[in-house]
């Protein structure tokens, strides 16, 4: 007869118990090797001020230092100013000579076209400056001056005439004179400015063209007719 080897139950629960506290140990050990390492520990963030100043700290100098040397250019022009420049030397003004005599003939009043200014004859300079003694005269509003130069004119007419004027300016311009023994002729283009005593007190600008007959008496030229348009 075979005999049954018997356990007792206290073996079996130390035995139960040895295999409940293997697998404990080991679902343990894979719980605790499957879990990630723990990350390094990071130092707090700086402040952002902070932080910016020690990043730009170089740039911030060379700034510093530009603005601190234009300052010291800025104080020295202060306190240094540039001197005035030299006013170039003004030298005197040297009064024009007077023209020559010649020159004197007839404002606005010229020779011929076809004869050079500087080569006017004798007698057709005689005969400009006649015109210029009218010119001045009807300027003037001077009727013995004009009756002087022009002795067949109408003096009382002209006198009326002159009397209604306030003011009045004859400028022969461009006289082309022409003289043929003791007779010559002229044809002048100009402008008539008049300003009248009753009325329109306006100056009035009117172009005119003359043309003048003149003779030789005495050595002298005068005007025998007038001719204004």
């Amino acid at each position: 007869m075979k005999k049954v080897a018997l356990y007792s139950r206290s073996d079996r629960g130390r035995s139960a118990g040895r295999r409940i506290g293997v697998v404990r140990a080991r679902s343990e050990a894979g719980v605790v090797a499957d879990e990630p390492p723990a990350p390094p520990a990071v130092p707090p963030p700086r402040s952002g001020w902070r932080a910016s100043i020690s990043r730009y700290q170089n740039a911030l100098l060379v700034v510093a230092g530009a603005l601190f040397a234009l300052a010291l250019v800025a104080l020295y022009a202060t306190l240094h100013p540039a001197p005035a420049p030299l006013s170039p030397a003004v030298a005197p003004s040297v009064p024009s000579p007077a023209p020559p005599p010649a020159a004197l003939s007839a404002p606005g009043v010229t020779a011929p076209s076809a004869t050079p200014a500087g080569a006017l004859p004798v007698e057709t300079r005689a005969v400009a400056l006649t015109l210029n003694r009218y010119q001045d005269a009807f300027s003037a509003l001077d009727v013995n001056a004009a009756h002087a130069v022009w002795p067949s004119v109408d003096v009382k007419a002209l006198a009326k005439a002159f009397d209604q004027l306030e003011e009045q300016t004859f400028d022969l311009e461009g006289c082309d004179i022409t003289v043929t023994g003791a007779r010559a002729q002229a044809d002048c283009a100009g402008n008539a400015r008049y300003i009248r005593k009753v009325g329109n007190r306006a100056l009035r600008v009117e172009p005119r063209r003359w043309h003048f007959t003149l003779r030789q008496t005495n050595d002298q030229w005068i005007i025998d007719a007038v001719d204004a348009r």
